[in-house]
């Protein structure tokens, strides 16, 4: 249990598997990309926490993570902002890009991370 006057978090360390829906349209067929299968590695000690997500087309790398708790609604969030590097291969159609993500932990019924993100693409 992590409830208590010293440790107010979860531990949330490990790999989550997972998946990606973005609601990006390819231009060439009009259409949202599928989901995505991802893989989010959080490291986690006492004082701090960053996250390392990869797909099969890119790495992000947390530039500044923070667990978050809202005591009314009895709830965890894991805050951060990163910056996503697609492999070289498709970077003609995926540019270097930084965004932010807002994860819920949910506890029950099983536990697990709900998200959104955010992200734009940087200027060259």
């Amino acid at each position: 249990m992590y409830k208590g006057w010293l440790v107010q978090f979860p531990g949330l360390v490990g790999t989550w598997a997972g998946e990606l829906q973005s609601t990006w349209e390819n231009p060439k067929t009009g259409q949202e990309e599928p989901t995505i299968r991802a893989f989010l590695l959080i490291r986690q000690t006492f004082s701090s926490i960053s996250c390392t997500m990869f797909t099969k087309e890119m790495v992000s790398y947390s530039r500044a993570a923070q667990l978050l708790k809202d005591e009314q609604a009895d709830s965890i969030a894991l805050s951060f902002n990163y910056t996503s590097t697609p492999k070289a291969a498709i970077r003609d159609r995926s540019a270097i890009n930084d965004g932010a993500a807002d994860l819920r932990v949910v506890r029950v019924p099983e536990r697990m991370l709900e998200c959104q993100y955010w992200t734009g693409c940087c200027m060259y």
